[in-house]
């Protein structure tokens, strides 16, 4: 029992301690997309153009401390964007890019809880090289929700809309797919 309260306080001044030097730790990612994009590129297949209409993915992962890690590509306009802030995951749909690019405009510019923001424009190539992520992964397949009853934990959610497609919105809540650990590794961004 008193290993127990130790464990809580130490908890507890590691948590203090963060709130107080804000969260530096969690400004870089490990990894990059370039160095994703060098290790998969020679096993890349050439996918046929995107058809007209919203073409991104939004996936997210979370938990009530510290925040949520944000992934938003958007394969028309080219637009990667990671951020990193102090909300939960939720059950939020994203229908279109341009909501979605609302919602970050609006944490962003009134500065919401973010620890931290990159957004930066990617080439054709990364764009393929996601498209074949998300294809090899095989979302179409996943449940809509994967759930384990916990108290607290970790939520994650993939919203992701390609016209003529597929639109989905997959939820979970301390369960996985089993497809999740090969899809996750691409986006060093939500490992960190």
């Amino acid at each position: 029992m008193r290993l127990y309260k130790y464990i809580i306080m130490f908890v507890f001044f590691v948590v203090v301690a963060v709130s107080q030097v804000g969260c530096s730790f969690f400004k870089e990612p490990v990894g990059s997309i370039k160095e994703d994009v060098a290790e998969t590129v020679a096993t890349l297949k050439e996918l046929p153009p995107l058809q007209e209409g919203e073409n991104f993915i939004v996936v997210s992962i979370g938990g009530a401390f510290p925040g949520t890690r944000r992934v938003f590509i958007d394969f028309n306009k080219g637009r990667y964007i990671e951020l990193f802030s102090q909300d939960s995951v939720g059950i939020r749909e994203w229908k279109k890019a341009q909501e979605y690019e609302e919602y970050i405009a609006n944490r962003v510019k009134n500065n919401i809880g973010i620890k931290y923001f990159k957004e930066r424009k990617i080439s054709a190539e990364e764009i393929n090289y996601y498209r074949n992520v998300v294809e090899d992964a095989k979302l179409y397949n996943w449940k809509d929700e994967y759930k384990k009853e916990m108290t607290d934990g970790t939520q994650w959610s993939i919203s992701i809309t390609l016209a003529g497609k597929y639109n989905r919105f997959i939820y979970g809540s301390n369960a996985f797919p089993n497809e999740w650990k090969n899809f996750i590794k691409y986006f060093s961004f939500l490992k960190s």
